[in-house]
This record gives structure tokens, sequence and C-alpha cells, in this order.
């Protein structure tokens, strides 16, 4: 898939898609889906730059949501182990949505690893 360059008010709106991941922190698991799914939902039209990347923000923090509620899991059956798997989730959440953010506001593509695809790229 090409894009052409994406202008300034793309690659903030871009940014601004991975950078509402942060609202995980703030408000818990849903939070982190609700903030980039909003922003994906006002601004998608506005070129395929921001199409593009809030359909990455989106897909990366269900992947995240999915991942914390079976950390919830791991904290019931395992005490100790879970609490060490939602450290590791958490971090990974952190450090992924600052690189994605910076890079969209660079005006690159990013792609997160270890990310489900549910909500696909357009053709």
């Amino acid at each position: 898939m090409t894009f052409e360059a994406p202008d300034q008010d793309q690659r903030r709106w871009g940014m601004i898609c991975h950078a509402s991941g942060l609202l995980v922190f703030v408000t818990g698991g849903i939070g982190g889906v609700l903030g980039p799914l909003l922003v994906w939902i006002f601004r998608r039209r506005s070129g395929a730059f921001v199409d593009d990347q809030g359909r990455q923000a989106i897909n990366f923090q269900i992947t995240v949501l999915l991942l914390v509620i079976a950390g919830a899991v791991l904290v019931v059956l395992s005490q100790g182990f879970g609490l060490i798997v939602l450290g590791f989730v958490f971090a990974w959440d952190l450090i992924m949505i600052v690189v994605a953010a910076s890079r969209a506001w660079e005006g690159q593509h990013f792609r997160y690893s270890w990310s489900l695809a549910l909500l696909p790229a357009e053709s």
C-alpha cells in the first residue's frame, strides 16, 4: 500500500491517535481503546495517514486490553506472576505509544509489533 506524504495536520492527528492510548494509565483498561477510537472516528476522513495510524493504534490498544485481562486473571490464579505480567504489559504499552506517536509526528507509517489486526487496513 502506498501513501502520499502526510501534511502537518495529518501528522498531528496521527500522533494524537497513538498518544490518546495513554488514557489507559488514567482511566484503566478501556480508556486506552476509547481514546484512539474516538480520534479515529472523528478524524479518519482527514487523510489516509490518519486513517491508517488510527487503525494501528486501535488494534494495538485492543491487544493490550486483552493482555491486561489475561494478566488480571493470572493475578487471581497465581498471585505474584500476574503482577509481573501486568508490569511488562504496561511498560510495553507506554514505550510503544511514545515510539508510535513520535514516528507518526515524523510522518512515518508506524506498525506495532505483536498487535492483532482486528481492524484491518483499507485497500
